[in-house]
C-alpha cells in the first residue's frame, strides 16, 4: 500500500510537471505575434524604385546639360560684354584692328551687340528656370526613391521575422506534441505498477531535461536574434551615412566636370577668336610687307594643327613650311609675329627685328626697307632693328649705330653713330 501510494504520488508530480512544461510553452506562445509579410509586395517596390533610378538619371543627364548650356551662354554674355566695352572706350579707330572707326558704324555695332546680348540673356533666363524645374524634380525623385528604399529594408525585416516566427512555431508544435504524447501514456496506465510507473518516472524526467535545455537553446537563439537585429540596424544607420556622402561625392565630382568643360569651351571660345584677329592683322599686314603679287594673303590655320599658310593667286593655300622660299618663309614669320605683338599687346607697339633680311631678295629688301621708311608707323611707334644690310638704315629716322671689330686680328669692337 505504501508503494502504490508513493508510486500515485509520483504520478501526480509528474501531471503536476506537464502542466509547468504547457505554461512554459504557452508563454513561448505569447511571444509569437503575427506578421504579414508578402515577397510579391517587395518586387513590386524593387519595380517601382528602378523605374524612379531611370528617372533621376535621365534628370541627372538633363541638369547636366543645362549646366553646361547656361555656362557657355555666361561666358558668350561675358565676351559680348568686354567688346562692347572695348567699343566704347575706342575713339576713331577700331581696338582690334585699328582700322577707322566712324561713330555712326559704331553706334550701328553697338545696337547689334546689344540686341545679341538682351538675346542671349533672355536664353540664359529661360535655362535657369528649366534648370530649377529639373532641381526640383530631381528632389522629388530623390525622396520617392530613399521612401522605397525605407520601405523595401522595412519589408525585408517583415520576411526574416516572418520566418523566425514559422521557425519558433514548428519547435513549439513539437513540443507540444511531445507533451500529448507524455498524457496519453499516463493516461494509459490502467493502475499503478511499479515496474511502469518506474519506467514512465525515468521517461518524464529524460523529457524534463530534454524540454529544459531546448527552453534554454531557445531562449539564447532568442536573445542572439535580438541582438543580431540591433547590430543590423546600427550597420544600416552606418550604411546610410556612407551612401549620403558618396552622393556628395559623386555630386562634387560632376559639378567639377562640368566646370572642366564650361572651361574647355571658353578656352576654344577665346582661342578660335584670338586666332580671327591675328588673321585678321596678318591680312593687312601682309599686303604692306610682300612686294609680289605670287601670294596675296596669308592666314594661320587650326583645323588640324597650328599651321602658317599662304595663299596662292589661283585662291588654293599652302604651307608656308616645305612650299615657300626662304625670303617669303622670312617675311610671313615676321607679318605673324607683328600680328601676335599686336593682338597679345596692342598698346605697347614695339619692334625687335634681328636680321629680319635673311633669306630675302633684292626686290624683297628694297620693299621692306620702303616699309621702315614710310608704313612702320602704322605697325610700330619703337624699333629696335639689328642688322648687316646696310641698305636699310638709308632714310630711317632715329639713332643709327654702327659696330665693327678686326676678327682677323681679334680686335675689340668699335661703335659708331651716325
Amino acid at each position: 500500500l505504501e508503494r502504490e501510494e508513493e508510486l500515485e504520488k509520483k504520478r501526480r508530480e509528474l501531471e503536476k510537471e506537464a502542466a509547468s512544461r504547457e505554461a512554459a510553452l504557452g508563454e513561448l506562445k505569447s511571444e509569437i505575434r503575427q506578421v504579414k509579410a508578402d515577397p510579391e509586395v517587395l518586387k513590386e517596390l524593387q519595380a517601382k524604385q528602378e523605374q524612379e533610378e531611370k528617372v533621376a538619371k535621365e534628370l541627372e543627364s538633363r541638369i547636366e546639360g543645362l549646366g553646361f548650356q547656361i555656362s557657355e551662354i555666361q561666358g558668350r554674355i561675358e565676351f559680348l560684354r568686354e567688346n562692347q566695352e572695348k567699343l566704347e572706350r575706342a575713339e576713331n579707330k577700331c581696338p582690334v584692328c585699328e582700322n577707322p572707326l566712324h561713330p555712326e558704324k559704331k553706334q550701328e555695332i553697338l545696337k547689334a551687340k546689344e540686341a545679341e546680348k538682351e538675346k542671349l540673356q533672355a536664353e540664359l533666363e529661360d535655362k535657369k528656370k528649366q534648370l530649377e524645374d529639373a532641381k526640383e524634380e530631381r528632389e522629388s525623385c530623390r525622396k520617392r526613391v530613399e521612401e522605397l528604399e525605407r520601405r523595401m529594408q522595412e519589408v525585408r525585416l517583415e520576411l526574416k521575422e516572418a520566418e523566425r516566427q514559422r521557425t519558433l512555431k514548428e519547435r513549439i508544435e513539437k513540443l507540444e506534441r511531445d507533451l500529448t504524447g507524455l498524457k496519453e501514456k499516463l493516461k494509459a496506465i490502467p493502475e499503478p505498477q511499479e515496474k511502469e510507473l518506474k519506467q514512465a518516472l525515468q521517461q518524464l524526467l529524460a523529457k524534463e531535461r530534454e524540454l529544459e535545455t531546448r527552453e534554454r537553446i531557445l531562449k539564447e537563439w532568442l536573445e542572439e536574434r535580438g541582438k543580431r537585429k540591433e547590430e543590423l540596424l546600427e550597420r544600416k544607420k552606418l550604411l546610410e551615412s556612407y551612401r549620403k556622402r558618396v552622393e556628395e561625392d559623386r555630386r562634387l565630382e560632376g559639378e567639377m566636370e562640368r566646370f572642366i568643360q564650361v572651361l574647355k569651351a571658353v578656352q576654344e571660345k577665346l582661342r578660335e577668336e584670338f586666332v580671327r584677329t591675328v588673321n585678321m592683322l596678318m591680312e593687312s599686314i601682309w599686303q604692306e610687307l610682300y612686294p609680289y603679287q605670287d601670294f596675296d594673303s596669308i592666314r594661320l590655320n587650326i583645323d588640324d594643327d597650328y599651321i602658317l599658310e599662304l595663299k596662292e593667286a589661283g585662291g588654293e593655300w599652302i604651307p608656308v613650311d616645305g612650299m615657300a622660299s626662304g625670303g617669303e618663309r622670312s617675311l610671313a614669320c615676321l607679318a605673324l609675329r607683328i600680328a601676335f605683338s599686336h593682338a597679345f599687346v596692342p598698346n605697347l607697339k614695339w619692334l625687335i627685328l634681328d636680321e629680319p633680311t635673311h633669306n630675302l631678295d633684292s626686290n624683297a629688301i628694297e620693299q621692306f626697307a620702303s616699309i621702315l621708311r614710310e608704313k612702320i608707323d602704322e605697325f610700330a611707334e619703337q624699333i629696335l632693328l639689328i642688322t648687316h644690310e646696310e641698305r636699310l638704315s638709308e632714310g630711317l629716322s632715329g639713332q643709327v649705330y654702327r659696330l665693327e671689330r678686326e676678327k682677323a686680328e681679334n680686335g675689340p669692337t668699335r661703335i659708331s653713330s651716325f
